[in-house]
C-alpha cells in the first residue's frame, strides 16, 4: 500500500527501496538543504530525505509544489514529460551541477509533489550520468511513493 500524498520520506520509505538504488538506509538524514539549523527537522511545506551510497547521494523531496510549479523554478532546466511505470512524471535538470553531476524526476501527488534526485560525486565512475541513472533509480522507488 503507498503512503499518503502528505509523506515523510525518511518514515516512509522502506529500507530495502533505498538499498535497492544502492544507498545505504544507514546513512539516511534529514534536510541536506545545507542549513545547519534545519538538520533533522523538516519544514512545512517540505519534508526531505537523503541517503549516501559510494560516489552518489540519492534524496526525495516531498513539497506543496505542484510539478507545474516545479517546471518553472529557475533553477530547472530540460524539463521532459516521461512516463516511470505508466505513471507520469518530469525528468529535468538543475542549472547548478549539470546532468551529469545531478539530475531529478517530478510525480505529482495530489495537490503536492515528489521529487527523486540523483547526485553523483567527481570522485566515481566519470562516465556515468545522473540524467540517465535517476530514470532508472526513479523506477525503482516509484512503487514506495505517494500515488496520484
Amino acid at each position: 500500500m503507498r503512503p499518503p500524498a502528505v509523506f515523510d520520506p525518511c518514515e516512509d520509505i522502506p529500507d530495502e527501496a533505498v538499498e535497492a538504488v544502492g544507498v545505504d538506509p544507514a546513512t539516511k538524514y534529514m534536510s541536506i538543504a545545507g542549513n545547519k539549523n534545519l538538520y533533522d527537522k523538516h519544514v512545512r511545506w517540505r519534508s526531505e530525505c537523503a541517503w549516501n551510497g559510494t560516489h552518489m547521494r540519492i534524496f526525495i523531496v516531498s513539497a506543496d509544489s505542484s510539478i507545474d510549479e516545479v517546471a518553472e523554478f529557475v533553477f530547472v532546466e530540460n524539463v521532459r514529460e516521461i512516463s516511470i511505470n505508466g505513471r507520469a512524471a518530469l525528468h529535468y535538470n538543475l542549472e547548478s551541477c549539470g546532468p551529469r553531476v545531478c539530475a531529478e524526476v517530478a510525480f505529482q501527488t495530489g495537490n503536492r509533489s515528489v521529487w527523486v534526485n540523483l547526485n553523483l560525486s567527481s570522485l566515481g565512475d566519470l562516465t556515468l550520468q545522473a540524467d540517465e541513472l535517476v530514470v532508472d533509480y526513479a523506477a525503482l522507488l516509484e512503487p514506495y511513493l505517494p500515488a496520484e
